[in-house]
């Protein structure tokens, strides 16, 4: 699965872990719950708990604990992921209320980067073949998510599998990431551009890789 093969995702070790994630999960968004009172430290904890459920089965060498989350990581409840173990997370970073992450391949997200509300980050799919589709035997795909540093994603934007960000880049509120963006890049619902950079590709659509007017091919 993290390393991009076909994979079953309702075999049983996978529905486990993602069981442990829920439970995991349930616990850290009880912090909305104002008769608890809970300290901003005891949220950080039962937030890597969800990052660390079924650590034993990931890969050997990927980091635990402190290594998978920075200091001063802040995230609002409630907050979803699949998996939770192959997510990771630099420093500074902000995640709003209501961020999906569905992490059956790694998700980077690079410190100093703001996530806004209702953020969803996908990295699997089904095939388009639809014999890979079919019971008893359904198998899907995953291709992990890389978001650099320092990057603004607004709210209700949804980053499809395998999608690179780069550092510096802003996406605008609810678009729709499926073309690789580069540094300081700004992306809308339809396009990805880099007004700022000449030398680099100037305009992706959802559809097409075009370049500006005037530029050779």
């Amino acid at each position: 699965m993290i390393r991009g093969y076909r994979y079953q995702p309702f075999c049983p070790t996978l529905i486990d872990d993602r069981e442990l994630c829920k439970a995991n999960l349930w616990r850290f968004n009880e912090v909305n719950n104002p008769i608890k009172a809970i300290s901003q430290s005891e949220r950080e904890l039962k937030f890597r708990a969800i990052l660390e459920s079924g650590l034993p089965r990931t890969l050997p060498g990927r980091g635990s604990g402190p290594d998978r989350v920075g200091t001063g990581v802040r995230v609002e409840a409630p907050f979803t992921c699949e998996f939770g173990y192959n997510i990771e997370i630099g420093c500074e970073v902000v995640i709003s209320a209501n961020c999906t992450i569905m992490d059956a391949a790694a998700v980077h997200i690079g410190s100093g980067s703001f996530l806004g509300p209702n953020v969803s980050i996908y990295t699997s799919t089904l095939s388009t073949d639809p014999q890979y589709r079919a019971v008893p035997h359904r198998e899907a795909e995953a291709r992990p998510v890389i978001i650099g540093e320092n990057v603004f994603i607004a709210g209700s934007v949804t980053i499809l599998p395998g999608i690179r960000i780069g550092k510096n880049s802003t996406v605008g509120a609810g678009s729709v990431v499926t073309k690789v963006c580069h540094s300081s890049a700004f992306t809308s619902s339809v396009s990805c551009r880099t007004p700022t950079c000449p030398r680099s590709p100037a305009f992706v659509s959802n559809l097409s890789l075009t370049r500006l007017p005037g530029r050779s091919s």
